[in-house]
Parts: structure tokens; sequence; C-alpha cells
């Protein structure tokens, strides 16, 4: 019988690579990326329940800061995938499913009208059941996914899934935007600063949130940083295997030994910098420095500073208030935008002044409850933070950082 597994992390945060390490495991298969099609689906069935008409259902998912359905994201976090999935639902997300992977997954694209069942949850296990027929093999004991915009789901698919294990990867913000505003071909394109910020603080929130969760997420989650997989693959797939209860073997660090995201072939690495096939490096991890402009770099540590503080990442002497960079051209030109995000709200601020000022006011508000020079409600201190335990979390690591100075 196979476990379940998922891992997650912020696009750009290494995701990929870590899913073809574990993947070239004896015991372990890690596809990319289908599976979001299902919680995409599920998203829609409660914005639809609870009787929302302003969403888009190829939205990227919710970053949670400020959002217009608050009551949906908490929803989802209280859900267990056990709620019955619509017809037109299930048609819909096996047609995105060959819409977006047709290339990546022909032969489970063939085969999607066996992906169904009468809950949410039926049909996750389903596409888990199909992928290890299609890529595993008789040694096949841990079957995973890579998926990334997810976090918001973990608790549910805990819930559905008692046996399932979570691995979260987090990145250097300030590496992320550098890798993601030089990616060349599918999915190129720039994302707005605070579209970057929020998702990103967002992950590392609730996944802080969930390694210290006392209900059905405990011993659940392990939380990985990039820098130190690379630095050390061995050491930390080691643990990560031990986490896992599967074998490490050493062609786990050998990229030669990787299967291709397809499952077929070997892999090329998606790096936006390294030649493809270069494998496992460490020169890249400070090259943002280079690649960054210095308004995006003092922007960024303006509004994500305590998070990477959090994170273990150093930041420079003076940080600035998120508000001192509202003059600053840090922003991207709404034109440099990926054309897919142009339409959302999550990039109008970009094109309306008086927006982008409310946006960087709420961070400059943000930054002043973390240093203790205001205090908000419990309603919205959830709107600012997101998880139980963030902001005491963020005010010890801005503490120490200001200590250590």
């Amino acid at each position: 019988m196979t476990r379940p597994l998922l891992l997650s992390g912020m696009f750009r945060s290494g995701t990929t690579l870590l899913s073809r390490m574990l993947g070239a495991g004896p015991e372990c298969l890690v596809v990319a990326d289908p599976f979001i099609y299902v919680l995409k689906a599920y998203r829609s069935f409660h914005l639809a329940r609870a009787g929302a008409t302003d969403w888009d259902p190829e939205e990227p998912t919710s970053d949670h800061f400020f959002a217009r359905h608050a009551d949906v994201n908490a929803a989802i976090l209280a859900a267990d995938l056990s709620e019955d999935i619509p017809a037109e639902l299930l048609g819909r997300l096996r047609a995105d499913i060959r819409r977006w992977k047709s290339e990546q997954h022909p032969g489970l694209c063939r085969r999607l009208d066996q992906v169904g069942g009468r809950t949410f949850a039926d049909v996750y296990r389903s596409l888990t059941e199909l992928s290890v027929e299609l890529y595993g093999d008789a040694g096949t004991r841990l079957a995973g996914t890579k998926v990334s915009w997810c976090e918001e789901f973990l608790p549910a698919l805990a819930r559905a899934f008692p046996e399932m294990r979570f691995v979260m990867l987090v990145r250097d913000l300030r590496a992320i935007v550098a890798s993601q505003n030089r990616k060349q071909g599918s999915g190129a394109g720039k994302r707005p600063l605070l579209f970057y910020v929020r998702h990103w603080r967002k992950s590392v929130a609730l996944t802080r949130s969930f390694l210290d969760h006392e209900g059905e997420l405990s011993g659940r989650v392990q939380l990985l940083r990039y820098e130190d997989l690379v630095r050390d693959p061995q050491a930390r797939l080691e643990e990560l295997c031990a986490f896992l209860d599967t074998p490490f073997t050493p062609a786990m660090t050998r990229v030669e030994a990787f299967r291709a995201e397809s499952e077929t072939g070997s892999w090329l690495t998606n790096s936006s910098f390294a030649d493809p096939g270069e494998g496992i490096y460490t020169d890249s991890l400070a090259r943002w420095l280079s690649v960054l402009s210095s308004a995006e770099i003092e922007a960024l540590n303006a509004l994500a500073g305590p998070e990477l503080a959090w994170m273990g990442y150093e930041l420079p002497g003076h940080v600035a208030d998120p508000i001192e960079c509202l003059s600053t051209d840090c922003e991207p030109a709404f034109d440099e935008l990926a054309p897919w995000i142009q339409p959302f709200p999550c990039a109008a601020y970009l094109r309306d002044a008086d927006a982008k000022t409310v946006e960087y006011a709420l961070e400059s508000v943000r930054r002043a409850v973390i240093e203790g020079e205001l205090s908000v409600p419990p309603e919205l201190e959830r709107q600012f933070f997101l998880g139980d335990g963030v902001l005491p979390g963020l005010r010890e690591a801005w503490r120490v950082r200001a200590l250590a100075r």
C-alpha cells in the first residue's frame, strides 16, 4: 500500500529539484503539478457555495492578506475534502489537466475519465492511484505530488488522508524574484512586487503555523530551506527520508539519475541562470544581489524583512519602512507583467496610484504592529499575519536582529 505525500513551496523555490531528488529513490514517486486542479476545483466549490461572484476560476489562489473572500479562505482551512464534487467541476478539472498538462503527462491525460468519485477526496485519491499505475512500480511505497500555491489546503488534505506527509520548501524571496524575472520560455514574465511578497509571506506564515499545530498536522510537516538543501544535499535528504520513513540512496544526489517531470527520460534543470544539465549548484544563491536593482532589493527587504529574519536570511543594517519605497522604481511596469496575470485584481494596483498608496500604507501599518508601535484588534491581526503564533514569531525575530546589529 502506498502512503501519500505532498511537496510544496512557492514557485521558483526548488520544489522541482526536490521532487526529482526524492523520485530517484527506490520507493518514492513525486508527480509534478496535475493535482493543483483538484485543489482549484475545491476552491471554486467553496466560492460558489458562499455566493461569491467576483472571481475567475483561472485566478491564482489567494495570498490571504486583506483577502476579498476571507470567509472562503477560512472555510477551506477548516474543511476536509468530504464534500460531494459537482459533475461540472469534475468535468472542468479534467479539462484543465488536459489543457495544461497534455504535453507533460500525455498518458495520464488520455485516461482522465478514470479520475473521479463521489467526493473531492475520492477524486484526489483516484488521481494518485492513476499516477502510481502509470509511473510507479511494484516497489512504490510513497506516492507524492509537487504542487505550488496550495498551503491553505494542507489541513483539509491532512484530515482527508491521515497517512499523508507534507514537505514545505522555502527559498530566499529575493532569489525567487530574481529567478522569475529572468525566466525564459514557459511561465516567463514578471509579477507585481506585492504579489511575490504576499504569496511568499503566506507560505512562511502558514508553514510555521502548521509546524506548531497540535491537531491533525502535528508531526506531519517538515520545513526545508532550499539553500540548505543545495549546500549539503545528502545530509538534508537523509533527514527528510527519515521523516518520510523511506530509504535514502546516493542516487538522490546524482542528477543523471533524475527522471524528467514527465516521468520519462532524463531531467534537465529549469534554472533561469544555469545551463541545463548543470545539476545541483550553489553559485546562484547570492546572484540576486547583481540581478535585482537596488530599489527592488530595498523594497523586498522592507516588505518581507521580518519574515526573512525569521527564516534565517541576512538583511542589511538599515531596512526601510515600506512607505519609503512608494516613490522608488521598485515595481515593474504593468506591460512587463506576464500576460496571464494582468487581468486579475492582484495586478490592478500597478495601474492606480491611489490604490498603490493604500497597499503600501497597509504594509507600513503592518511593520508598525510588528515593531510594537501599534496594536490592532484580533480580526485585523489575522488579515495582517494569517497564522496563529506568527506575530509573536516575527516580533522575536525582529527583536533578535535589532540586538545583533
